[in-house]
């Protein structure tokens, strides 16, 4: 895949898919589903693991629109049977920048869990060793 991106017509960065090659295991550990479902990130699933080819980077500015274009060199015939996904994202900095943001409420919220467990735990042993004396 020959990739381009363009910023009102002009080439901001250009190449090809020949680095960035990332083979993914099957299944995830629950630990990175539930970091992924927190976080909102969108994930390619696939029986077997998936096999990632990335097409490249580019430096980008907030608020600016850019268009890419990738040129396959191949038929659409032979790229179906590998169902084929394309897909751009976005800086890897972001989900960090959100996990730091979020990551106080979620705290938070682990720590109301355990002291609202505490407290039922404690009402419940209350009322057991009020039974048990009389």
């Amino acid at each position: 895949i020959k990739w381009s991106v363009l910023n009102s017509g002009n080439i901001v960065a250009e190449g090809t898919c020949s680095d960035y090659l990332y083979i993914g295991g099957s299944p995830d550990t629950v630990v990175r589903r539930i970091g992924a479902m927190i976080l909102n990130i969108r994930d390619i699933k696939g029986s077997g693991g998936t096999v990632t080819r990335g097409v490249g980077r580019f430096d980008c500015s907030a608020g600016t629109r850019y268009e890419i274009r990738a040129e396959v060199g191949t038929t659409i015939e032979k790229l179906n049977v590998t169902n084929p996904v394309f897909g751009a994202r976005i800086n890897r900095q972001f989900p960090t920048r959100h996990f730091l943001k979020t990551f106080p409420i979620a705290i938070s919220g682990v720590v109301v869990l355990g002291l609202s467990m505490l407290t039922f735990l404690g009402w419940a042993l209350t009322m057991l060793l009020k039974k048990a004396h009389t």
